[in-house]
C-alpha cells in the first residue's frame, strides 16, 4: 500500500514540474518585449530616418545615394555605375562599346549586364550602402506609386514629392533633375528621373526603367538611355 502512495506521489511531483516548466516558458514568451516601429518626424511630417517603413513589401530609404538628408539631392549615376563623373554620354558609359567606330551607340553595343541589377556589383545602392541596401525594382516603384499618396511639396526651400504609406509615414523625394553630356543638371526642382533596377524590354539593351517625377505628374515610368545620369533611392 505504502508503494502505491510512493508511486502516487512521484507522479504527482513530476507533473507539477512539468506543469512549472510549461509556465515558465510561457511566461518568457510573453514577457518578449514587443519592438514597435517608431519613425521619427520632423514638422515637415517628413520622417527623417534612414530607413522608412512604408507599410509596404520592402522598406525606402529616407533620402537618395549621395545625400544625407531628405531634401538633399544626392548624386548622379549611370544606369549600372557606381560612381560620379564629369560627362554623361555614350562615350563615358562604361559599359558600350563603339565597335563600328561610329562614334554613336548601335544595336548590340551596350554590354549585358543583367535584366535586373538589383544588389549586384553593378547596384550603386548595394556598393555605396552594403549589401542589405539595392535599388527598387519597376515592381516595387509601381507599387510605391500604387499604394501611397502623392503630393507636391516643397521641402526647405527643395520642390519635390511627399509620398505617404498605407501606415501614415512620408518620404520625400526631391526633384534633382538629371544629367547628360557635359553640361549642368537640367531641370532641377522642376523633375525628377529615379532608376529601378530593370532593364527596358524591347530597347536592344539600351534602355532601362526609370521612374519620373515632376512636370504635372507626380509619377510616370519610363525607359531611358542608359547613360544618363539620374538619381538612385535605395530599398531594403
Amino acid at each position: 500500500m505504502q508503494r502505491l502512495v510512493d508511486m502516487k506521489n512521484n507522479i504527482l511531483s513530476v507533473i507539477a514540474c512539468v506543469a512549472m516548466t510549461l509556465m515558465m516558458v510561457s511566461c518568457g514568451e510573453e514577457d518578449e518585449p514587443v519592438v514597435k516601429y517608431e519613425p521619427t518626424i520632423d514638422e515637415y511630417g517628413i520622417c527623417i530616418d534612414q530607413e522608412v517603413d512604408l507599410g509596404l513589401s520592402v522598406k525606402w530609404a529616407g533620402w537618395n545615394i549621395g545625400a544625407t538628408s531628405p531634401e538633399g539631392y544626392g548624386g548622379y549615376y549611370a544606369w549600372g555605375e557606381i560612381e560620379e563623373k564629369d560627362c554623361y554620354d555614350c562615350n563615358t558609359y562604361a559599359f558600350w562599346t563603339d565597335y563600328d567606330n561610329s562614334g554613336y551607340w548601335n544595336n548590340g553595343e551596350y554590354a549585358h549586364i543583367g535584366d535586373n541589377i538589383s544588389g549586384t556589383q553593378y547596384d550603386v545602392a548595394t556598393q555605396k550602402w552594403g549589401d542589405s541596401w539595392r535599388m527598387p525594382t519597376l515592381a516595387e516603384f509601381s507599387e510605391l506609386y500604387a499604394l501611397c499618396t502623392w503630393q507636391y511639396f516643397e521641402y526647405k526651400g527643395v520642390r519635390g514629392e511627399k509620398v505617404t504609406g498605407p501606415n501614415g509615414v512620408s518620404i520625400f523625394l526631391p526633384y534633382a533633375g538629371e544629367k547628360f553630356g557635359e553640361e549642368d543638371v537640367n531641370l532641377q526642382d522642376m523633375m525628377g528621373w529615379y532608376w529601378t533596377s530593370i532593364l527596358a524590354t524591347g530597347g536592344h539593351g539600351i534602355t532601362s526603367w526609370s521612374a519620373r517625377l515632376g512636370n504635372g505628374h507626380n509619377y510616370q515610368h519610363g525607359a531611358s538611355i542608359r547613360y544618363a545620369g539620374y538619381s538612385v533611392r535605395a530599398v531594403k
